[in-house]
């Protein structure tokens, strides 16, 4: 019992030292958040005045990194430099691009889904135009200089926007778990027989359905709407 502690302290260590940053991992950190600032500075001047200081800012403390011998401090100070330049306004800069790509990406990945789909479509199609919307405003940050405040809930938006659509993606994929599910039971009710000339008594009738246009789904024909995914019921 007493080794088998011992192993999982040694794995848990390991496992945190790993996890921890490095000086080499800090490095190139930090070499490709300046050259992402940079070009931002330099496609978009307005945004200069902000991202020198943050700059300015980062360099006091990563230059007080150098000076220190012991490595695991060391990188601690350079990942604190680093911070500066991956967080906040500044850092909603460094990273909008990025996450606008990432939103794009998503959003071809729900549209592919879309195509198999039985239900969930209707949701679908709201969290790709609200992603969209997000897009299209990330991108104006871009187009003129907007204060931090407006940079960072475009930014959030464009989150927001990312785990919208990975939740679209998993009701298209639960319903169709789903419906396979229920399409197994059927068959295996129908497998055990028929009661239409057994003599048995007769089933009564259910009541009348409406099948929805959008993802076929059954409603009441009384219902107005879609119980499944909220399209209107002609």
């Amino acid at each position: 019992m007493k080794r088998i502690s011992l192993l999982l302290m040694f794995a848990v260590a390991v496992f945190f030292i790993a996890c921890g940053p490095s000086v080499d991992g800090e490095k190139e950190s930090w070499a490709s958040n300046k050259k992402n600032l940079t070009k931002i500075k330099t496609d978009h001047s307005f945004y200069a005045k902000i991202i020198d200081e943050k700059i300015k800012e980062a360099e006091k403390i990563w230059k007080e990194a150098e000076g220190i011998s012991d490595e695991d401090k060391k990188a601690e100070k350079m990942q604190k430099a680093n911070d500066l330049l991956e967080n906040g306004c500044v850092g909603n800069l460094n990273g909008m691009k990025g996450e606008i790509s990432r939103v794009e990406t998503k959003i071809e990945e729900v549209i592919r889904k879309q195509r198999s789909a039985k239900k969930g479509k209707y949701y679908a199609d709201e969290k790709i135009d609200e992603a969209r919307d997000a897009v299209k405003y990330a991108e104006k940050v871009f187009m003129e200089e907007k204060n931090c405040s407006e940079i960072q809930s475009r930014y959030k938006g464009l989150k927001t926007a990312y785990a919208d659509l990975g939740r679209a993606i998993t009701r298209m994929e639960s319903s169709s778990s789903s419906n396979s599910s229920t399409n197994r039971n059927k068959s295996t009710i129908n497998k055990g027989g028929s009661n239409s000339s057994s003599g048995k008594t007769k089933t009564p009738d259910t009541p009348k359905k409406v099948k929805c246009s959008y993802c076929g789904s059954m409603n009441s024909a009384s219902a107005t709407k879609c119980s499944s995914c909220g399209a209107p019921v002609d």
